[in-house]
């Protein structure tokens, strides 16, 4: 019997630490959530490209081209194939160990998708960077 408040006692605390971790996951306070400008809305609805399920909009950039960041928690590989089955017309291309989609047709040089002459989407893990174990989903949209 005198197991049983152990127990308890243990369940609790795991309860406890359970819903401090939760809100510390949901503080977002390091990339605050906005809302994508409507010129990038419009270039996001021009490509074609949809926004991925529960990801968090960071930032964009609109000086040279559009480029919007999103952050989500799936792996980047189911992020990926999401965006394959979404943007069926697109082509890919395994570039440094990272796999790009972009609108073209197969066989393009990374450089040249680089240039901005082309669409693409692309998935990161910034674990490594000292950042956390967020992904970071980069849309690049050229002019």
């Amino acid at each position: 019997m005198k197991k049983l408040p152990r127990i308890m006692m243990a369940l609790l605390l795991v309860l406890v630490f359970a819903a401090a971790s939760t809100v510390h996951a949901e503080d977002v306070s390091v990339f605050p959530p906005q809302d994508l400008s409507t010129a990038q809305k419009k270039a996001m609805e021009d490509a074609g490209i949809p926004v991925y399920p529960n990801s968090i909009y960071t930032t964009g950039d609109d000086s040279a081209a559009t480029v919007i960041w999103f952050q989500a928690m799936d792996p980047p590989e189911k992020i990926m194939d999401w965006y394959e089955s979404k943007l069926s017309g697109w082509s890919t291309l395994i570039d440094r160990g990272i796999r790009v989609l972009y609108k073209g047709p197969k066989g393009i040089e990374a450089k040249k998708i680089y240039a901005g002459s082309h669409p693409y989407i692309f998935v990161s893990s910034k674990e490594n960077s000292g950042e956390g174990n967020d992904i970071e989903i980069t849309i690049f949209l050229p002019r």
